[in-house]
């Protein structure tokens, strides 16, 4: 759908000012729908929302407290209601559409129903406007150990400790998935790795979790990745798990770390591919372990991306979105990249 023709519902863009990457995200007032919302943060950096909550350290701006409470607002409307939204929209007959499903072992999503009725108020819809106001253009913007080139504290390198009553609930495994989803002749598999943690979980009286929790999903971008992603509490979306009591994942992207193809040829390595590893995990999953919950994707810069594109090709499977800095626009004369990183450093 690329940035002015996405075509999915139940979707939050942040992007930050002084993020070099911003002009391929989507923009203030290109949304087609009142579920789409888009957030800019005013001396925001790369995917900086996505990072430390907002609550738990002082590396923390208005700005960014301010789209994290926008960000819990809107996963509260996805699951709760009360307004009903659309799968999808349609824009033209060219884009927002998936390839056609193929799998040996899942069967496929029910069909996208688009056209549903859309009678809600768009002014009903939890969105918010771009603020005109700037913080004071610094190498570190939030306080000290901030880089505002990175958006990352540089405690980010360290991982935290893990609790020794969150490390009883953390499972680190693999999901056999195809090479090719889309050549039905090609019966390679390779072991695509993921980290998951339910200890927010709510228990019944019996003693079992109920299998209808919302989960969430954290998709992998391009490199290695650890369970620090599904154990660390000061992350923002592990507050909004613990806030909602959802189990959280973390897919690897196929060809890095653990979830490698055995092979250097590249041809598999597609954004099209990685949503389908995403669709049949999620459909796994609901198989194998009986979860019957909405199931809600999370991502920040190219991952941001995969979210938002998994909740358009796929809304039978995916309730909403969080995609912070989601690049989903394609620009081969990126030298807009510069003139941000010029304003910055004066």
């Amino acid at each position: 759908g690329q940035r002015d023709y996405y075509t999915g519902t139940n979707i939050l863009f942040s992007h930050g000012t002084v993020d070099p990457w911003t002009y391929l995200t989507k923009q203030l007032s290109t949304e087609q729908h009142w579920s789409v919302v888009t957030v800019e943060v005013a001396g925001g950096t790369h995917c900086s929302d996505l990072h430390d909550v907002c609550d738990s350290s002082g590396n923390c701006s208005d700005e960014r407290q301010r789209v994290q409470i926008l960000t819990q607002e809107n996963i509260d409307q996805w699951l709760n209601g009360p307004f009903p939204v659309p799968d999808s929209i349609t824009i033209t007959d060219n884009v927002g559409q998936r390839p056609v499903w193929y799998d040996r072992v899942v069967a496929a999503p029910l069909s996208i129903q688009q056209n549903q009725p859309d009678d809600v108020v768009k002014s009903r819809a939890r969105r918010s406007v771009g603020t005109k106001t700037s913080e004071k253009k610094s190498v570190f913007g939030c306080g000290s150990g901030w880089n505002q080139f990175t958006g990352k504290s540089t405690m980010d390198r360290v991982p935290r400790p893990v609790k020794d009553d969150m490390s009883a609930n953390v499972q680190t495994d693999t999901v056999d998935q195809p090479w090719n989803h889309f050549d039905t002749t090609d019966n390679r598999m390779f072991q695509q790795r993921f980290f998951q943690n339910d200890m927010y979980t709510a228990v019944a009286a019996d003693g079992i979790k109920y299998k209808s929790a919302p989960n969430f999903l954290m998709i992998g971008g391009d490199g290695t990745e650890s369970e620090t992603w599904v154990t660390n509490e000061d992350l923002a979306w592990m507050k909004y798990a613990k806030n909602v009591s959802a189990n959280v994942y973390f897919l690897e992207h196929r060809y890095y770390a653990a979830s490698k193809l055995g092979t250097n040829d590249l041809q598999y390595l597609t954004s099209a591919q990685m949503l389908y590893d995403v669709a049949r995990f999620i459909s796994i999953v609901n198989r194998d372990r009986n979860q019957t919950g909405p199931w809600i994707t999370f991502g920040g810069a190219y991952a941001g991306s995969l979210a938002a594109w998994s909740r358009e090709w796929f809304p039978e499977l995916i309730l909403g979105a969080v995609g912070s800095s989601a690049t989903v626009l394609a620009k081969t004369d990126f030298h807009e990249y510069l003139q941000v990183v010029e304003s910055v450093l004066r």
